[in-house]
């Protein structure tokens, strides 16, 4: 079991049914949260998703924390929708070289997904499960 900082949590049990950002942004300059490249981008489904074709994890990163304009560091490419079962981690990367101040996930949702959640963190090292 890995001890998780709730200040590095991009999603928490997030409902991923269309497209959108991370619930929380991770604000890399704040107190505390220095981004490196010893930190990893653990990701992975919750409850299973249904309905939809796949599902595509992207990192972004800009200067605001509103993402007006920002680059994408780090595509997950397709995960097919019989690979998005509960407790699968779907992306365990280090850390992009590039990241700004602020930092997002995005999902791509293909089809209609009925179901579907996501948790995603930073964590230092590697984990087995979500």
């Amino acid at each position: 079991m890995a001890l998780i900082d709730y200040l590095t949590r991009f999603s928490d049990d997030q409902a991923v049914t269309t497209s959108a950002a991370s619930t929380n942004y991770i604000n890399g300059l704040a107190a505390g949260t220095g981004i490196n490249d010893q930190i990893f981008l653990i990701a992975g489904v919750g409850t299973a998703f249904a309905g939809g074709t796949s599902l595509e994890i992207s990192w972004q990163t800009s200067t605001s924390s509103d993402f007006s304009t920002y680059a994408t560091l780090f595509t997950s490419g397709t995960i097919l929708l019989a690979d998005l079962t509960a407790n699968t981690v779907l992306v365990q990367v280090p850390i992009p070289i590039g990241t700004l101040q602020y930092n997002r996930l995005y999902y791509t949702v293909d089809g209609t997904m009925t179901a579907g959640t996501v948790n995603a963190f930073l964590q230092c090292g590697v984990v087995v499960g979500v």
